[in-house]
């Protein structure tokens, strides 16, 4: 376990490196009406696999070792990217409806904007099945160097795109495209490789087209796609709306702020998801209920103190971040990455706090919190954007709809699944993480002193990491209870 956990440090801190040089790149070629239009079609494209894909691939997931140990996975992967097909090219007429009667994407050309919205869906559904499969079967060197593939393809097919067409957000989104389309062809040739199965598994899926079976996956899945509409309307709804009522521009500014703050966020989500949701799926495979308890509350002690840190880190450092990372014409986006530190706390908490649901299989419990939370950002974000001050009032609005879908979240939880921790840790770590918030008053003139100062507050960042995972690098021992009182 060592070894793997240091491998996914590695693949991380190369992803890191990648990440920043999208930033630079994206800000750097791009004004920013365009940045706008590229954030408000990863919307779009987000809402269709969060509302339609996702939730029945949760459903593969659940269910993916039990199909591994019957030699059935590829059966079911071909019944779902059917599925994927039928709603990928259902995107074409929909998109195409609100860019004509809403006016969604009125800088855009209306058909370029249906057909890039439906390719990246289903290219970026294939993508993040294959490849995250093969992190949770256990092949680690192929999940890490196959994730970097795929933003390296990603973002050198974007600049190639941008250089040699124009430097729009259909040029870069056309990039994202073709490089995510390739890793996930490249992707699906390692994962044959690495689990093999009969040749004739596959075409034996028509037969699972049955009543039983759909009702089955309609059960799980359909609960989730309700939590996902209300999901995405907290956390992606707000650039329609601010891109129809404030502009592109002002989206591409206010969408560039919180990305800074979604990609810190999304490197250590997706790194401690992988250490420890392949464990957590592992350990409550057929567990009873107090099993099932003890796992999640293992999940949450190890996640929580982590992501507090995080929230501590961002708002210090934002402004050093926003240096390093973006053109000088968006520096000033820092102080919605301040927010954006507050939202993605609360989101990724809300998603641990969630795997209760997907522990007990009842995934109807789910849409209450994200209802209450989409709702809340939806009414807030409108109101906000039609303020004096939107650009005061949208950040604020996204932020408190966060804290409406956590609180809920753990009474909806912890109703059904005890979480039981020990609050202590969760005050030593904010106390330690204190020493970035006197960071917001230094300004550092320049992109050395932002890099130097970067450079330490990121070294004490690290170090107050491994010292809340604490057995991360040594070993993971799920046990019964065994890690709820280690924090």
């Amino acid at each position: 376990m060592k070894r793997d956990a240091m491998l996914l440090l590695a693949g991380r801190a190369a992803q890191a490196v990648l990440t920043i040089a999208a930033f630079r790149l994206l800000t750097a070629f791009l004004s920013p009406a365009e940045a706008g239009g590229i954030y408000l079609i990863i919307s779009v494209a987000t809402f269709f696999g969060m509302f339609a894909l996702n939730p029945v691939f949760m459903y593969l997931g659940r269910k993916l070792f039990v199909w591994h140990d019957s030699k059935s996975i590829f059966e079911h992967l071909l019944g779902y990217n059917i599925y994927s097909i039928i709603v990928s090219l259902s995107v074409i007429p929909v998109v195409l409806g609100l860019w004509k009667f809403f006016g969604v994407g009125a800088g855009l050309p209306g058909l370029v904007f249906a057909l890039i919205v439906a390719c990246y869906t289903y290219t970026l559904n294939w993508n993040q099945v294959f490849i995250p499969f093969l992190n949770t079967l256990g092949h680690k060197s192929s999940f890490v160097l196959l994730t970097l593939v795929t933003s390296g393809l990603g973002l050198s097919f974007s600049v190639a795109a941008v250089h040699f067409s124009s430097p729009s957000a259909v040029s870069w989104m056309s990039g994202q495209i073709a490089g995510i389309g390739l890793s996930a062809v490249l992707g699906f040739y390692v994962f044959r490789q690495k689990v093999p199965e009969p040749q004739s598994a596959a075409w034996r899926s028509p037969g699972y087209a049955n009543r039983a079976i759909f009702f089955n996956v309609a059960g799980f899945a359909g609960p989730l796609a309700g939590a996902a509409f209300f999901m995405w309307a907290q956390a992606q709804s707000y650039r329609v709306v601010v891109e129809k009522i404030s502009g592109p521009e002002f989206l591409g500014y206010l969408a560039v702020g919180f990305s800074i703050a979604t990609s810190v966020a999304g490197i250590l989500e997706s790194l401690v998801q992988q250490l420890y949701l392949p464990v957590f799926y592992r350990q409550i495979s057929g567990a009873d209920k107090d099993a099932r308890s003890a796992a999640l509350s293992e999940l949450a002690a190890k996640t929580i103190p982590a992501y507090l840190i995080y929230l501590f880190f961002l708002v210090g450092t934002s402004e050093y971040l926003a240096s390093f990372l973006v053109a000088e014409k968006y520096r000033g986006v820092f102080v919605y990455a301040r927010y954006g530190a507050f939202i993605e706390f609360f989101r990724m908490t809300a998603n641990i706090l969630a795997s209760a649901a997907h522990s007990e299989m009842r995934t109807g419990v789910l849409i209450k919190p994200y209802l209450f939370g989409g709702i809340s950002a939806v009414a807030g974000v409108y109101l906000a954007a039609l303020s004096p001050e939107p650009s005061v009032f949208i950040p604020l609005a996204l932020a408190a709809s966060g804290l409406v879908t956590v609180s809920v979240m753990w009474y909806s939880m912890n109703s059904m699944v005890p979480l039981h921790l020990r609050f202590k840790p969760l005050l030593r770590y904010p106390l330690l993480s204190a020493l970035f918030l006197p960071l917001v008053f230094v300004h550092a003139r320049g992109f050395l002193p932002s890099l130097c100062l970067l450079f330490i507050s990121g070294a004490y960042f690290s170090f107050l990491q491994y010292k809340a995972a604490g057995k991360w690098l040594g070993g993971l021992k799920f046990s019964s209870g065994a890690e709820r009182g280690a924090l």
